[in-house]
């Protein structure tokens, strides 16, 4: 819809330019895609919070609150 409102308008400019401004346009627009870096859902963030990639992989997430619980705890062994 947008690309036809777009030649519609009489865009000037190479078929690349426009492609690039439509999937800056329609990707940066999305509310959920707002910020993904500091919720770590880019590659490098999923890496650090320990989640995998694939199919399916969102629901073992370790939760935040977990993550820094097991940077910041330390566990000895009992002494018996």
């Amino acid at each position: 819809m947008a690309l036809c409102s777009l030649v519609v308008l009489g865009f000037h400019g190479s078929f690349a330019t426009l492609c690039r401004s439509l999937t800056l346009m329609l990707f940066s627009g999305k509310a959920v895609m707002k910020h993904r870096e500091l919720r770590g859902l880019t590659a490098a963030g999923r890496k650090g919070r320990g989640v995998g990639k694939g199919h399916g992989k969102h629901r073992f997430m370790p939760s935040r609150r977990s993550v820094w619980k097991k940077h910041n705890s330390k566990s000895f062994q009992r002494y018996r």
